[in-house]
């Protein structure tokens, strides 16, 4: 049975080996313990039989947002609900912090992942040219959350 609970130390090689597996930048060890160390109640896991399955990092922002800095699931995990799972907490997070408003980057080139967002509500708000250090484009989409 899949269980969504917050990161703990011994998850974060599994979650930086998904990150590694299915996002478009590599991210450094430290900037995963970063988070973890400064926003462990944003960062969750979605866990399956004692393997960490998929996750979503988010950061509170200027006092009404919540911004989604990474969500990814492992690969034959995908389009089992689990990401919307995720998103889910994550919403539940930002309503009981009255933040009204959920931001993210996508890149342009990931149709999969801005077809889940647009079905999730979020709609696109801007173009950031160059966003990636590979000099690729990320979209910013939008969600607002009813106050």
């Amino acid at each position: 049975m899949m269980m969504i609970r917050r990161i703990l130390t011994e998850d974060l090689d599994a979650v930086r080996a998904i990150a590694r597996e299915q996002l478009h930048e590599t991210y450094s060890e430290e900037l995963f313990r970063y988070f973890f160390e400064d926003h462990p109640g944003c960062f969750l896991v979605a866990e399956e039989k004692g393997r960490i399955i998929g996750f979503i990092l988010t950061i509170p922002q200027d006092y009404s947002m919540l911004r989604i800095i990474m969500l990814a699931i492992k690969g034959r995990w995908k389009r089992r609900g689990i990401g919307s799972q995720l998103l889910s907490q994550a919403e539940g997070y930002a309503a009981l912090r009255k933040l009204h408003t959920i931001v993210l980057e996508v890149s342009t080139g990931n149709a999969e992942a801005i077809a889940f967002y647009n079905n999730k509500g979020f709609k696109v708000t801007g173009v950031l040219r160059g966003y990636y250090n590979d000099g690729g484009d990320a979209l910013t989409m939008t969600r607002y959350l009813p106050v």
